[in-house]
């Protein structure tokens, strides 16, 4: 028993000894260097959890959208989206209330940015669906989503940055 805890103290102070002279002649690591994983994992998973509930929610509005086209195609029997119809305003409407409550606090400062960036982009379009013009020009323009498209996208390749892997889910 004697010579397995003399192998181990032995063993401890070689590897001490190996770990001192190597730090003294290369220099100690720099411990925020080897923290630094460690907040690039926080951050990864802190955005992970922000797409993860837009997505949940989107999903939400996503089948509200659905049920409010099927009931308009089946009582107009049209091909048509049921635009005009307050239903589909307040499903969008839910759906900003939701994202703006949706908190960003816990990840990166550029992820941040283009995040407001895009809840922005949903905001002016709730503005805009939620106004009622009966001119048709008017409501082409009101429902064109390519602001939300390009903020979203950004909002990706921002994510990408910190290794979150993008799902397919997260396409739209």
């Amino acid at each position: 028993m004697n010579r397995h805890l003399a192998g181990i103290l032995v063993f401890a102070l070689t590897f001490g000894a190996s770990f001192g002279l190597v730090g003294l002649i290369f220099g100690f690591p720099d411990f925020d260097v080897l923290e630094a994983p460690f907040e690039g994992m926080s951050a990864r998973r802190n955005i992970v959890h922000v797409l993860e509930r837009d997505v949940r929610n989107g999903d939400l509005r996503l089948r509200k959208e659905s049920r409010l086209i099927d009931d308009f195609r089946y009582r107009t029997n049209s091909g048509g989206y049921p635009y005009d119809d307050p239903r589909y305003a307040g499903a969008i409407s839910e759906y900003v209330r939701k994202i703006n409550m949706i908190d960003v606090s816990h990840t990166p400062r550029d992820f941040q940015i283009v995040w407001n960036r895009h809840v922005q982009a949903w905001n002016d379009f709730d503005v805009s669906v939620s106004t009622f013009d009966a001119n048709v020009e008017s409501r082409k323009s009101r429902f064109n989503t390519s602001e939300i498209n390009r903020t979203w996208r950004v909002v990706l390749n921002v994510a990408r940055k910190y290794d979150v892997p993008i799902r397919g889910r997260y396409l739209r």
